[in-house]
């Protein structure tokens, strides 16, 4: 079985972060603009699951994903053609 801990000292490991979202143009940016600020190494894969928003969440987060994608490393943006909460 392989050794599946990285015991490197040297570097973080990486971390998850999902994001679920639906109509929250309204605070989106301040969400992005948080996670742009936190102060840990850039090994963060994060992954946003947008529920068919009616505004304009997925395209501020699809413009996002575009600008940031160097930064990170990895940006996944999931979004979903029909409801899933009502």
């Amino acid at each position: 079985m392989p050794n599946l801990i990285n015991h490197s000292k040297t570097e973080e490991p990486i971390i998850t972060v999902c994001l679920p979202t639906k109509n929250m143009k309204h605070c989106i940016q301040e969400v992005l603009k948080a996670i742009e600020i936190l102060e840990y190494s850039k090994r963060i894969k994060l992954v946003f699951v947008d529920d068919y928003s009616a505004d304009r969440t997925s395209e501020i987060l699809t413009n996002w994903k575009t600008r940031m994608k160097k930064q990170y490393y990895d940006i996944i943006l999931i979004q979903k053609r029909t409801n899933i909460l009502t």
